[in-house]
């Protein structure tokens, strides 16, 4: 139930152990200190969270990974990780789109993006942003490259490479933005 400390042999700095059956907890980590109190008073503080967390004062969140949970419990303050806006896919194209305009790009290269994020919003719905994953745009990918055209010139006709590429790079350019300016930000 407490978090344990350790000397470590031939290297700086203590280990604190940190278990706990009841929380699923199990880990360890280095206090980057040479200083038996300092490691002494970072292991209390874990304990004492620790406490806290059992008694229903502080939470974990279901989705949270053990660094996030080792935060928590070092500093008794929420991750920056958790504390996001979570965004709906619709929202952060109109966002985006919107700054795109206010930087004065083209006029077709705002359509474009307008045209190739309508199809990704379209196959992904209005989800929330952090839920789309990588397998998931692959899948994406995927079926775009099997889906033939049907309006313009070339209706009938499969999918091209270039076009498949355009609207990649408008995905990963909206997720890339997100992540500089939005609620991806770290």
């Amino acid at each position: 139930m407490a978090a344990t400390l350790e000397k470590m042999p031939r290297k700086a700095g203590y280990v604190i152990h940190v278990k706990n059956k009841s929380l699923g907890l199990g880990t360890s980590f280095q206090s980057h200190t040479d200083k038996k109190r300092s490691a002494d008073t970072l292991a209390a503080v874990v304990t004492s969270n620790l406490l806290r967390v059992e008694r229903g004062e502080l939470s974990f969140g279901e989705d949270w990974s053990t660094q996030e949970k080792l935060h928590l419990l070092k500093t008794g303050h929420k991750p920056e990780s958790q504390k996001k806006v979570r965004v709906k896919l619709q929202d952060a194209v109109d966002w985006y789109v919107q700054s795109r305009e206010d930087r004065k790009l083209a006029h077709n290269t705002l359509n474009l993006y307008r045209l190739h994020l309508a199809e990704i919003f379209k196959h992904f719905g209005n989800c929330h942003v952090e839920a789309i994953r990588r397998n998931q745009v692959q899948a994406w990918i995927t079926s775009q490259s099997k889906r033939k055209i049907v309006t313009g010139k070339h209706v009938g006709q499969m999918a091209d490479i270039k076009t498949i590429k355009k609207k990649v790079d408008s995905l990963n350019r909206l997720f890339r933005w997100l992540k500089q300016n939005g609620p991806l930000r770290r």
